[in-house]
C-alpha cells in the first residue's frame, strides 16, 4: 500500500503548486481511518486543481485509477467514495473523480457522458476544455478495452466546431489510438472530409491503411477498425478506397467486413430481417463494384463463396437468391466460367468442420450446368458434365441421343458405345478446372441433360435456317425415342427414365417450330411403344405440353389423346382440364365445358387463364376461393367490346404460361440456386432429388 501512496504523492507532487504531504497520503492509502481519508481526500480536492486533467498526465492518472480500484473494489468501500466525491469543489470536478473510480459496462458510459457534459458547460477556455475531454476519453478507454468507447454527440459536434483544418489529424489519431466509435454523425463527418479531401497522409490514417504495413502495427487494424466503425462506416470507408483503386490491401478490408457482417450484424436478434437482407446486398455490390474496378473476378467469386459458408444456420435461400443472381451474371457477363466453378464449389463448403456429402453434388452441378449454358457455349457445358460425371457411360449416353456429335460436328446422329469411349472422340473435351468436390462417378440426370439440350438448341436456333432447326429437332426426338425404348434394361440410366427430356422436345417442336400437330403425332407414336412407360406426374405431363392452345389437332385426335392419357394412368393437369374446358366451349357444348371446369375445380389447379375465368364469369360458374381474386375482379369490370387490350394480356398470359414448360428445366439461376441456398445451412449432407419434374415442363 506505501507502493500507492507514494505515486499518489508523486503525482500531485509533480503537478501541484505546493506538494501534498507524502506521508499522510501513504496513511489515508493504508488505512480505512476516517479522518486519514478524510484529510487525504480533502488535500487532494483542494490541490488538484485545473492542471490536473490534462493529457499529459493521462499516464499518471491512469496509475492512480489503478490503485483506486485496487483498493476500492466495485462493490464496496461505498463510503470512502462518496467522502472522496464531496471533497470536489464542482460538479465537474466531482465528474472526475468519478472517473478514477472502479466501474464496469454502461456505468462508464454513463460517467464518461457525465463528465462531458460538465466540460462542455463550464466556463473553462476553449483550449482547457479540450485538454479536458481527450483526457476524459482516455480515462474510460481501459475500462472498455474490448469494446468501442462511445464517446457522446455532444463532444463531437464541439470538437468538429473547434477544430481547425490543420488539426483533423491529431485529432483522430487520438480517437483512433483510444478505441472512440467514429459512427456519430459529427465524428464521420470529419471521417468523409479527411477520405475525400485530405492529404495521403490523413486518407491512409482514417481508412487505417496506416497500420496494415507491418505486423506490428496490423494489429490496430484487426482489433480497432470494426471497433471504431459500425458495418455501414466500413463499407462507407473500403468503398471510397475502390473508388480511389486503391488495391493493395482490398482483401482484408473486404475480409475484415465480412467478419463484422457475420459475427455481428446477422447475429442480433434485434435486427430485423429486411435490415440483414439489405447488409448482404451492400456487401455483394461492393464486392461487384471492386471487381469491376481491378478485374479480379477471382476474388469476387472466393469471398462471396466464403461468405455464404459462413452465415448463420438458417439463413439461405430468401436472403441469399438475388446476390447469388447478381454475382453469377456478372460473372457470366465477363465470361468468367471458370469463376462459376469456384464459386459453387466454394459455396458446397457449407460447414468448415465437416465434409459435404457427395449426395449434395447433383443440385449443385445443375447449379453450374445453368450457370454455364449462359455463356452460350455447348462445347464448354459438354466438356463440363463430361468431366463431372466421371463414368465412361456418360459419354456413352450423350452419343447415343446425339448431343456429341451435334455439339462438335453440328450433325444430330448416334455414335456407337466404341467410338464415343475413342481417343479421338475424347480429343474434342476442352479441359475444365473441375474443382474435386464436382466430381461424380456416375452419369448425369434429367435435370443436368435438359440444360444440355437447351444449351444446344439454343445455339443451333440462332445459327440455322428454321427448316434445319425443324429437322435437328426430328432427329433428336427419334433418337431419344430410341433410347428411352432400351432404357428399361440399362440400370446406369434410371434417373432418366422420367418426362423431363421429352416434354422439353415437345415443346419446342410446337412453340418454336409452330407445328402442334407434329407434336401430337410424336407424342402419340411414343407412347405406342411397347414398354414406353417413363415416370410421369401431374406437374410432368407431356400430354399437357401438346394439348394445351393447340389448335392444330382435332376432336377426334383430343379423345386419343385422353383415352391414351386413361389407359397409362397419367393424372390430368392444368393444361390438359383447361384446354377441354375451351374446347368444348368453343363448340358450343356449354354443358361438357362446365363439367371439365368443375374437374379443374375439384382438382385444386391454379386459376390462370384468362379466357377460363372469363368463361366462368359469363355462365355465372363458380370462382374458387384460392383462384387470383385481383385478375377475376379485373375481368368483371373489363368492357366485353374492347376487345384489343384483353386479346393483348391473353396472348401475353399464353406466352408466359408456355414458356414455363421451358423454364422448367432451364431455370433462371436464382431458382436453380434457391435450394441449393437452404441446404447449405442443414445439418446433415443433401439428400439426393426423388423426383426431377421440377427440372423439366
Amino acid at each position: 500500500m506505501r507502493r500507492a501512496g507514494f505515486q499518489a504523492s508523486s503525482l500531485l507532487g509533480r503537478i501541484c503548486s505546493s506538494g501534498l504531504n507524502c506521508k499522510k497520503l501513504t496513511v489515508a492509502f493504508s488505512s480505512n481511518e476516517h479522518m486519514a481519508m478524510s484529510s487525504w481526500a480533502g488535500d487532494l480536492g483542494r490541490r488538484i486543481g485545473t492542471q490536473l486533467y490534462r493529457r499529459e498526465n493521462v499516464a499518471e492518472l491512469r496509475r492512480l485509477q489503478a490503485e483506486l480500484q485496487q483498493q476500492w473494489t466495485a462493490a464496496g468501500d461505498g463510503r470512502a467514495r462518496a467522502e472522496l466525491e464531496a471533497c470536489a469543489r464542482d460538479e465537474e470536478e466531482r465528474a472526475f473523480f468519478r472517473l478514477l473510480m472502479p466501474a464496469s459496462g454502461p456505468e462508464v458510459t454513463q460517467r464518461l457522458e457525465e463528465a462531458v457534459k460538465e466540460v462542455l458547460g463550464g466556463r473553462s477556455s476553449r483550449a482547457e476544455k479540450r485538454e479536458r475531454l481527450y483526457c476524459a476519453i482516455a480515462l474510460v478507454a481501459r475500462e472498455n478495452a474490448g469494446r468501442g468507447i462511445e464517446v457522446p454527440e455532444a463532444a463531437h459536434r464541439w470538437f468538429a466546431a473547434d477544430l481547425g483544418r490543420n488539426e483533423y489529424f491529431g485529432h483522430m489519431q487520438f480517437l483512433i489510438e483510444h478505441g472512440v466509435q467514429l459512427n456519430a454523425p459529427a465524428a464521420f463527418q470529419l471521417v468523409r472530409t479527411m477520405l475525400r479531401s485530405g492529404s495521403e497522409l490523413e486518407v491512409q490514417l482514417v481508412s487505417f491503411k496506416l497500420f496494415l504495413y507491418d505486423t506490428e502495427s496490423r494489429r490496430v487494424f484487426e482489433e480497432k477498425f470494426d471497433r471504431v466503425y459500425d458495418f455501414m462506416r466500413m463499407h462507407y470507408v473500403i468503398t471510397q478506397m475502390v473508388v480511389r483503386r486503391d488495391f493493395r490491401f482490398m482483401r482484408d478490408y473486404l475480409e475484415v467486413l465480412a467478419r463484422r457482417l457475420e459475427q455481428h450484424e446477422l447475429c442480433d436478434a434485434r435486427m430485423s430481417a429486411a435490415v440483414q437482407r439489405d447488409h448482404i446486398a451492400r456487401y455483394t455490390e461492393l464486392l461487384m463494384l471492386y471487381a469491376r474496378k481491378s478485374g479480379d473476378e477471382k476474388m469476387l467469386a472466393e469471398l462471396f463463396a466464403s461468405l455464404v459458408d459462413s452465415l448463420p444456420r438458417g439463413m439461405g435461400g430468401a436472403t441469399l437468391r438475388q446476390p447469388l443472381h447478381e454475382v453469377m451474371t456478372y460473372l457470366i457477363s465477363e465470361n468468367q466460367p471458370q469463376q462459376v466453378l469456384k464459386l459453387v464449389a466454394g459455396m458446397r463448403k457449407a460447414e468448415p468442420n465437416r465434409r459435404p456429402g457427395k449426395s449434395s453434388v447433383p443440385g449443385t452441378l445443375a447449379l453450374v450446368v445453368s450457370a454455364l449454358r449462359q455463356f452460350n457455349n455447348p462445347n464448354l457445358v459438354v466438356s463440363f458434365i463430361v468431366q463431372a460425371y466421371r463414368k465412361t457411360q456418360t459419354r456413352v449416353l450423350l452419343g447415343q441421343l446425339g448431343l456429341w456429335s451435334l455439339a462438335f460436328y453440328g450433325r444430330a446422329v448416334a455414335l456407337s458405345p466404341e467410338a464415343a469411349k475413342s481417343p479421338q472422340e475424347l480429343a474434342q473435351i476442352s479441359p475444365v478446372d473441375l474443382p474435386k468436390e464436382l466430381i461424380l462417378k456416375s452419369v448425369p440426370d434429367s435435370c443436368i441433360m435438359c440444360e444440355l439440350y437447351q444449351a444446344i438448341l439454343s445455339e443451333k436456333r440462332s445459327q440455322v435456317p428454321a427448316e434445319e432447326y425443324r429437322e435437328i429437332l426430328i432427329q433428336l426426338f427419334a433418337l431419344y425415342q430410341d433410347f428411352m425404348g432400351k432404357l428399361v434394361h440399362k440400370y446406369d440410366y434410371y434417373h432418366l427414365y422420367d418426362t423431363s427430356v421429352l416434354r422439353l422436345l415437345l415443346y419446342k417442336i410446337k412453340n418454336e417450330v409452330g407445328d402442334g400437330e407434329l407434336a401430337f403425332k410424336l407424342l402419340m407414336d411414343f407412347y405406342g411403344q411397347p414398354k414406353m412407360r417413363p415416370k410421369c406426374t401431374a406437374e410432368g405431363n407431356p400430354f399437357g405440353v401438346v394439348l394445351y392452345q393447340n389448335n392444330a389437332i382435332t376432336q377426334t385426335q383430343l379423345n386419343q389423346a385422353l383415352a391414351l392419357m386413361g389407359g397409362l394412368r397419367i393424372p390430368m393437369d392444368f393444361k390438359t382440364t383447361s384446354s377441354m374446358v375451351l374446347w368444348y366451349a368453343s363448340a358450343g357444348d356449354i354443358d361438357l365445358a362446365h363439367t371439365w371446369y368443375t374437374k379443374l375445380v375439384r382438382g385444386r389447379f391454379q386459376m390462370k387463364n384468362r379466357r377460363v375465368l372469363k368463361l366462368a364469369l359469363a355462365h355465372g360458374w363458380t370462382i374458387p376461393a384460392y383462384a387470383d381474386q385481383q385478375l377475376v375482379s379485373e375481368l368483371s369490370r373489363a368492357d366485353n367490346s374492347s376487345d384489343g387490350p384483353e386479346h393483348t394480356q391473353e396472348a401475353v398470359e399464353t406466352a408466359v404460361l408456355e414458356s414455363e414448360e421451358a423454364s422448367a428445366c432451364t431455370s433462371i439461376i436464382i431458382e436453380k440456386a434457391d435450394e441449393l441456398l437452404h441446404k447449405i445451412q442443414q445439418t446433415r449432407p443433401l439428400d439426393p432429388p426423388s423426383d426431377t419434374r421440377s427440372a423439366a415442363p
